[in-house]
């Protein structure tokens, strides 16, 4: 139902995505691939508190922060409506806090290790997404 989803939502179909985010939600209540595009559609749809709980119920949960774009989408949420989610500005503003230095430490691990540009890239876009929250 994800990938279906996707297919909607890159179709300009956003309700129909949510729809299928749903479906696929159903089976699965922390899927976060499903819950981070759904925010996504909500938010494109104006629907920001629905967009806002679910970017919040993705970065409680992303603990290896994978889903970067949350960080940006939940920005997006509380600069168009800081009081679509609980928390606001200041939820966002705390685990950035936490984030940033683990997320810079790990970025240094990776590059003084070679590890890769896939794992060196992601940090590097996390760090960006993250710091660009910090200042929108």
């Amino acid at each position: 139902y994800t990938s279906l989803g996707k297919v909607y939502f890159m179709s300009n179909m956003f309700e129909r995505a949510v729809e299928c985010y749903e479906e696929c939600l159903s089976y699965d209540r922390d899927y976060l691939d499903a819950l981070t595009y759904r925010a996504q559609s909500f938010l494109i749809l104006g629907k920001y508190k629905e967009a806002g709980k679910d970017y919040r119920h993705v970065l409680e949960r992303d603990v290896d922060r994978i889903f970067v774009d949350s960080v940006s989408g939940f920005a997006k949420v509380v600069t168009a409506k800081e009081d679509a989610v609980e928390g606001g500005w200041d939820f966002l503003v705390d685990l950035l806090k936490r984030e940033l230095p683990l997320q810079l430490a790990s970025y240094r691990n990776a590059v003084a290790n070679e590890s890769g540009a896939g794992i060196i890239k992601h940090y590097a876009d996390g760090l960006k997404r993250m710091h660009h929250a910090m200042f929108a």
